[in-house]
């Protein structure tokens, strides 16, 4: 039908491939840095004078595993005033 093409629809089926990232993943300083918004000297820092980011040295080249940068950030955050004092009416007997 002449005219009529335009208002069929597409029965295609689309597929979308989305990889998770692997938490075996590497990630260098340079892009632990870029990620946080910080300067590659307190990635350095934290790996290397306060011991408080684990890391593979690789030759002369330090590598940090997604699980362990990640796993630094939940260790660093900070609650917020409700989540405080929600903890604290359970802890109440």
């Amino acid at each position: 039908m002449p005219g009529t093409s335009d208002k069929l629809f597409d029965n295609r089926i689309i597929t979308i491939s989305v990889k998770l990232p692997d938490p075996y993943d590497t990630l260098t300083i340079q892009e632990i840095a870029e990620q946080a918004g910080v300067d590659e000297t307190a990635i350095h820092n934290l790996i290397f004078r306060s011991r408080r980011l684990a890391y593979i040295r690789i030759g002369h080249k330090q590598v940090v595993l997604r699980k362990d940068w990640e796993d630094f950030l939940l260790r660093e955050r900070v609650a917020t005033l409700d989540e405080i004092s929600s903890e604290a009416k359970k802890e109440k007997p």
